[in-house]
């Protein structure tokens, strides 16, 4: 059940590639993309490519290859997620880190979906040093929404390193919570 609703989530992520990548107008050199998402210093050709990443399926991290869904920093992965000295007996398992669901990264604690090492989680994504109550969190961000990337915020669907802001797209400094944007 849980891989299904993860191999769903992964599809519709791609379903809605096309249309939102054409709303991804980098405003800053430090970050590249040609799809869905790229992190800070990363190249995608795919859906997600975290920094330093390369990838070539969905999901790739620092450092990492991946011929399918999810390899983080120096990991390597046939099935959906393995990340770097990770071992995983289910969907997912980040370097050292051990999995009774479906995320867990080193060091890291879940109740949902995905934490990240060092992140603590209620919901789907939280990284190294995240806070999350929403989808994801990277290093050093907070959201209540659905992606932050390291040291962003957002109030919206996607704020990257060095940031984006257009529709979709929102950064520096602003973050949303109940609706209401608040700065700080």
């Amino acid at each position: 059940m849980l891989r299904q609703d993860s191999r769903t989530l992964a599809v519709g992520y791609e379903s809605n590639r096309r249309s939102l990548v054409r709303q991804l107008e980098p405003q800053s050199a430090v970050t590249e993309t040609d799809s869905l998402f790229t992190f800070s210093g990363g190249e995608t050709d795919s859906l997600f490519t975290f920094s330093g990443g390369e990838t070539d399926s969905l999901f790739t991290f620092s450092g990492g290859e991946t011929d399918s869904l999810f390899t983080s920093s120096g990991g390597e992965t046939d099935s959906l997620f393995t990340f770097s000295g990770g071992e995983t007996d289910s969907l997912f398992t980040f370097s050292g880190g051990e999995t009774d669901s479906l995320f867990t990264f080193s060091g890291g604690e879940t109740d949902s979906l995905f934490t990240f090492s060092g992140g603590e989680t209620d919901s789907l994504f939280t990284s190294s040093g995240g806070e999350t109550d929403s989808l994801f969190t990277f290093s050093g961000g907070e959201t209540d929404s659905l992606f932050t990337f390291s040291g962003g915020e957002t109030d919206s669907l996607f704020t990257f390193s060095g940031g984006f802001d257009n529709s979709h797209i929102r950064c520096s400094g602003y973050k949303q919570r109940d609706g209401v944007n608040k700065q700080h």
